[in-house]
This record gives C-alpha cells, sequence and structure tokens, in this order.
C-alpha cells in the first residue's frame, strides 16, 4: 500500500512538471507583452470610437502594433499562447495591462476635468458685467 502510495505521488508530481505548451525559441518577454497588448487595447478602443482615420488609411491595429515591437504575428500568437498555458502569469500580465488602461483613463479624465473648468471661468469672465 505504501509503495502504490509512493509510486502515485511520484506520478502525480512528474504530471504536473510537464509543460502543456512548449516554450517558443523567440518568447516575447512579460513586459514588452504586456506594452503590445496595452497599445492593441488603446487602438481597437480609438478603433470603435472613430474607425475612419485608420480605414482611411488602411491601418490594421494589431498588425500596426506588432510592426512597431519588431514582432511578427506567428511569434505573437506562439507567446500569447505560451503564458495562457500558465493562468496565474497570464492573469498577471493582463492586470498590468488593466492597471495601465485605468491609470491612463484617470490622466485623461483629470485633463477634461481641467479644460472643463478653464472653460467655464472663460465664460463667467465673458458673462461678467463690466465694471466701471
Amino acid at each position: 500500500m505504501r509503495k502504490a502510495l509512493f509510486f502515485c505521488m511520484i506520478l502525480l508530481s512528474w504530471a504536473c512538471e510537464e509543460q502543456l505548451v512548449e516554450k517558443p525559441e523567440n518568447l516575447i518577454p512579460k513586459t514588452k507583452m504586456v506594452d503590445i497588448l496595452y497599445d492593441i487595447a488603446v487602438l481597437n478602443a480609438a478603433e470603435e470610437i472613430n474607425s475612419n482615420i485608420l480605414e482611411q488609411y488602411e491601418i490594421d491595429p494589431t498588425a500596426w502594433v506588432l510592426e512597431q515591437y519588431e514582432v511578427d504575428s506567428l511569434q505573437f500568437a506562439k507567446s500569447d499562447l505560451f503564458y495562457a498555458s500558465y493562468p496565474k502569469e497570464y492573469d498577471a500580465i493582463y492586470a498590468e495591462v488593466k492597471a495601465r488602461l485605468e491609470q491612463e483613463k484617470a490622466r485623461l479624465d483629470e485633463i477634461r476635468k481641467q479644460q472643463g473648468d478653464s472653460a467655464r471661468q472663460q465664460t463667467v469672465i465673458r458673462n461678467r458685467p463690466p465694471t466701471e
């Protein structure tokens, strides 16, 4: 009984160490993957808001971003699949992308608020009766 339990433990530990997806030779580093995914998310959002500009210049957001990072689509797909085979790492990558997007949104909201406050002040100044 002990031998069977010991054998099962060894077999289980060996099975857990087996990689589901082989590490690609040209794996994109995590930090670069975060940058790529962030830029793709921003361009896809821009495309949703106003696709005319991207269509006018015949720009595919994903292809354009990959070109900027000198990464081909196969390398990106293999790297994405590799990271996806490690859910904790994959979640961490997407959590960092999400945090950057939220940080940028907060920054832009602050700028809009300041511009709105400035516009209100200009309206108040223009509508103020002249002082004599």
